[in-house]
């Protein structure tokens, strides 16, 4: 755990400065606001049937547990920095630079408008960089099967 080799070092320090990059600028961009009239939202279906009374009653709530929200919200954010950076420790600093490589096509892509590539699926791909890539023995099935376990017909391409 932690940052223990060169480029675990680099890679835990571009992610601490990053981070106070991104809480400078919330920092900045927060108190940079004008005080404006108190707005909450209301649950689903209840703008049709609260009363003005109710509906400010409501942004009260909203607001009493906001703070609370808030610093969870900053917590998790942190947790899940800490998980990223513990993941990316584990890679070897090619690695990262290839994933990074992996990234930044994908952002191209999709600022050119198209189709982002298929990843792995999720489990031990370890092999995944050696093995030959086979093509299915059987195709596609014409229906798909659904939570009942029935299936239900593919329908057709407009």
């Amino acid at each position: 755990m932690g940052c223990i080799s060169k480029g675990r070092m680099t890679m835990c320090g571009v992610i601490a400065a990053s981070m106070l990059v991104v809480a400078a600028f919330a920092q900045e961009t927060t108190d940079s606001k004008p005080e404006t009239k108190r707005r909450g939202r209301l649950p689903a279906y209840y703008s049709k049937v609260v009363t003005a009374e109710q509906r400010e009653q409501i942004y009260e709530i909203q607001e009493g547990y906001a703070a609370q929200i808030e610093k969870l919200r900053m917590q998790l954010d942190e947790l899940y920095e800490q998980r990223e950076s513990e993941i990316a420790g584990v890679l070897t600093s090619e690695q990262l630079k290839e994933i990074a490589a992996m990234a930044a096509a994908a952002r191209a892509r999709r600022a050119a408008g198209e189709p982002a590539e298929a990843s792995e699926p999720a489990g031990d791909s370890s092999n995944a960089a050696t093995a030959p890539s086979e093509a299915p023995a059987t195709p596609p099935a014409k229906a798909s099967p659904n939570r009942a376990g029935g299936t239900t017909p593919k329908q057709p391409s407009r």
